[in-house]
């Protein structure tokens, strides 16, 4: 690596790298008995700057670590305070009797500190104490609280008297506003403090919490008084009264300044997203989570169309709603059709989940320069065959389908775990580590997730492929945890169709070896397949089927590695679980044992045995090798056409295959 690396920022460290140091920071950067700053050295070399940068950007201090924080910055590593942006101080922290001197310490050293938090309230009060009567070294202060973090009505007072005295540097304020129902003229120290907000001259965000139970009029007031400096403005809750027939008017002047908009809980009449239209000509990003449940079928009409209006002009928005409301959204949907991708994500399962929990809003629509996204979480699949529902999904034409059916630890723990006809394992199986669940216990399986899940698995298939929009220059199907364990029911059947898909991947899902021919039936062409962190049931040891014959395929990659958001029961034993891993595929490719791919296509039929880092064709031989041996296994996959094999392992074995071009 060139000596010019250590120049570069550090958002361009190599990955594993950035792995390391994220390892360090996963708790706090200076708990770790060996130096970090030594950790560091080794690891990183030519990259150590930009590393130092991320590990000192932030520092977590309490009172185990503090001493040797100040000990290092102001000893041959000095150069790394310089480094400091942000300190957090946790508990414990507040228990030493020499708190003072510490923080006068860090202030003198770390000269590009901007942000200073406590973890609590005692540690909030312990800093901004020493904030306010901290006239010895300058500060250029631009944050002292996190995010969303509450204050009681003393320290509210001191986080204003503190925001004050940094007028000039702070970037970042919140607001509290707690009394509902009273106008902004109440003297509360915080609302005192929006008189005072022109005064900010830095000020660039702008965070209001509980704004509550207040008038249109009051609104405007603290609109206007950001003035021209801030630019994003964000409440936690936004909750206007309802408008009457008296309501005054307003001399609406624009504010040009605040390009971005966050509301994560709003309950606001129509007509306060007209005046937001007006109010925020500049508005370039909005975020909201909207409530419905109190309005009536026309007064949600009228909102949608009012927010329409407002989305008009932002390049980017989210919109988290609940389903109810996902027809009223069509409209908003047509006008972003300029969107280069259309994303559709789709989560289902058994029953819908609460309704009106701001939080959990279960339909999310997304905007960005080239992507439109419509993400409808945990409601049932059947919800896909009411008219409200799939109308809008059909004229989405979304390009990019992402389904996502089951929680595979739920899943695991409701249908897999101490089953009595399932468990347990034929005890002749154990030997060299393998566990092969018998042909009789799978059918069992197959038979009781059939009962289960199997249909609303086909089903979620089925109107992936009929909304899929192939007009574009590319379509992407992700079906993620999905459970293929049987034929589909004849409801569910679906003529072949001519699909021609860019990529298909099938990643955390359990499937049936017989059941890829099934789905080739209705995937014609497919340039790139990719089979990921799958568990593909077979009838028999040492060998795993994909058969495609239907099916033309340009790549194929097969990971084959163990469930990745499965692993509450990894501690079971055999007996007590049934996982449904390809264990003996695993344990052959943890041994590194040969495993030998046998490529079956229109054109002809390749074989290879990979050994070690090696593979070879073996023609014909590889029934007499699986015969005279249990060390080998055999991957078998058929399909139309095949240019190209990726065979990956977690990196233990991998085999890249390509077919010769005569």
């Amino acid at each position: 690596m060139s000596s010019t690396s250590t120049n570069s920022n550090w958002n361009e460290l190599p990955s594993d790298i950035l792995q390391t140091i994220f390892e360090y920071t996963r708790s706090s950067v200076l708990q770790h008995p060996i130096s970090t700053l030594k950790e560091a050295t080794v690891v990183c070399k030519d990259w150590m700057k930009p590393a130092q940068q991320v590990l000192y950007r932030h520092v977590y201090l309490d009172a185990d670590n503090v001493a040797r924080f100040i000990y290092t910055i102001r000893g041959r590593y000095s150069v790394l305070a310089k480094c400091v942006k942000k300190a957090t101080f946790f508990p414990g922290f507040e228990t030493l009797k020499d708190t003072t001197p510490k923080l006068n310490t860090i202030v003198l050293l770390c000269q590009d500190l901007s942000e200073m938090h406590g973890a609590n309230s005692t540690l909030q009060q312990l800093v901004w104490s020493y904030l306010k009567e901290n006239y010895t070294f300058p500060l250029q202060l631009q944050s002292i609280i996190q995010h969303n973090q509450t204050k009681t009505e003393a320290l509210g007072a001191l986080y204003a008297d503190v925001a004050l005295k940094y007028k000039e540097t702070m970037t970042q304020l919140q607001l509290a506003i707690r009394d509902s129902g009273s106008p902004l003229h109440n003297t509360h120290a915080e609302l005192a403090l929006m008189y005072k907000l022109p005064l900010f001259t830095s000020l660039k965000s702008l965070r209001v919490i509980n704004f509550e139970e207040n008038r249109l009029l009051d609104l405007n007031f603290l609109i206007d008084s950001c003035g021209g400096k801030v630019s994003h403005l964000c409440f936690d809750s936004l909750v206007m009264l309802p408008f009457t027939s008296n309501t005054p008017g307003l001399f609406i002047e624009p504010n040009t300044a605040i390009k971005n908009l966050t509301i994560d809980y709003a309950d606001i009449p129509a007509r306060c997203l007209d005046y937001l239209s007006v109010k925020l000509p500049s508005l370039d990003n909005l975020q909201i989570a909207a409530n419905f449940d109190t309005l009536s079928f026309q007064d949600g009409v009228q909102w949608w169309t009012r927010l329409e209006r407002l989305c008009l002009r932002p390049s980017k928005y989210s919109i988290h709603t609940n389903l109810i409301t996902l027809t009223k959204a069509a409209s908003l949907l047509q006008q972003s059709t300029s969107a280069k991708i259309k994303k559709l994500t789709i989560v289902t399962r058994d029953s819908p989940s609460p309704i009106g929990i701001y939080k959990h809003y279960n339909t999310s629509l997304f905007k960005n320069d080239t992507t439109l996204e419509l993400s409808l979480k945990h409601f049932a699949v059947d919800s896909f065959k009411l008219d409200t529902i799939s109308a809008p999904l059909f004229f989405y034409e979304p390009n990019i389908i992402k389904i996502v059916s089951e929680n595979m630890d739920v899943f695991y723990d409701k249908y897999m775990v101490r089953i009595p006809q399932l468990t347990p394992l034929s005890a002749s199986t154990h030997a060299m580590g393998r566990y092969f669940t018998p042909e009789a216990v799978t059918y069992k399986i197959r038979r009781y997730l059939a009962r289960e899940c199997n249909d609303r698995n086909w089903y979620s298939f089925q109107m992936a492929i009929h909304m899929i929009s192939l007009s574009r220059a590319f379509s992407t199907l992700h079906f993620d945890r999905m459970i293929f364990c049987d034929v589909p029911s004849p409801g569910y059947r679906i003529h072949r169709q001519e699909l021609k898909l860019t990529h298909v991947y099938l990643t955390n899902s359990i499937i049936y070896y017989k059941m890829f021919y099934d789905l080739s039936e209705r995937l014609s062409i497919i340039h790139h397949l990719t089979i990921d962190t799958c568990s593909i049931l077979m009838e028999e040891q040492y060998s795993v089927r994909i058969c495609l014959p239907f099916t033309k395929l340009t790549s194929l990659r097969y990971k084959a590695a163990p469930f990745l958001n499965a692993t509450s029961f990894s501690t079971l034993s055999p007996n007590e679980t049934s996982t449904f891993e390809n264990d003996d595929l695993l344990n052959a490719v943890e041994t590194n044992n040969g495993l030998i791919f046998k490529i079956e296509t229109a054109q002809g039929i390749y074989t290879i045995r990979k050994k070690g880092d090696l593979y070879i064709p073996v023609g014909g031989t590889f029934r007499h090798l699986l015969s005279g041996t249990q060390s080998l296994f055999l991957v078998w996959i058929k399909c139309g056409d095949l240019d190209e094999l990726i065979f990956d392992s977690n990196g233990k074995s991998s085999v890249v295959w390509k077919k010769k071009v005569c």
